[in-house]
């Protein structure tokens, strides 16, 4: 413990110690803090320092995460209303436009007779496979990161056409 103070009180003496400058005769300088006998003083003049920034310069960071309030148009480019779907698998594709571009967070939802089709995604194209055959109406929705609503499209109207066991 009394080493430990003692290293305390010296060292502001430590850091007030003179420094010497000794050019040899090859012209090779150095800088110490044991002067040599031809050696010079060297004034170190008082150290650079400057203010911090005042706290105006800097924006203040947001409390909360901004929310999406983005004003969404949304619809459904592929398939157009009233398409039919021949026989078949009841395999075809949609695709939506949605104007301006989805925010952070925010994304798309496929509803086929109202109901969810899979999970909320990023892009704007769904491929359905083993659709049941009749009639069913498609929408897209944007939806925030929360599950809410903010818009959906009008929806289209598909028939589709597959064959049956009962013919």
């Amino acid at each position: 413990m009394r080493s430990l103070l003692f290293m305390l009180v010296l060292l502001p003496a430590i850091a007030i110690a003179q420094i010497y400058k000794h050019v040899d005769e090859n012209g090779n300088v150095t800088f110490t803090d044991q002067p040599p006998a031809d050696a010079k003083p060297v004034e170190i003049g008082p150290t650079n320092t400057t203010a911090p920034p005042s706290r105006g310069l800097y924006p203040e960071a947001p409390s909360a995460p901004p929310t999406s309030k983005k004003s969404y148009s949304v619809s459904i480019s592929s398939p157009v209303n009233d398409t039919i779907i021949p026989r078949g698998p009841g395999n075809f594709s949609v695709s939506a436009l949605v104007s301006p571009g989805l925010s952070s967070g925010d994304k798309l939802q496929l509803l086929m007779d109202g109901v969810p089709e899979g999970s909320p995604q990023g892009h704007s194209s769904w491929a359905l496979t083993n659709v049941y055959r009749g009639t069913h109406i498609l929408e897209v929705a944007v939806v925030s990161a929360k599950g809410k609503e903010l818009a959906k499209s009008e929806g289209i109207t598909v028939y589709v056409f597959r064959p049956s066991v009962n013919f």
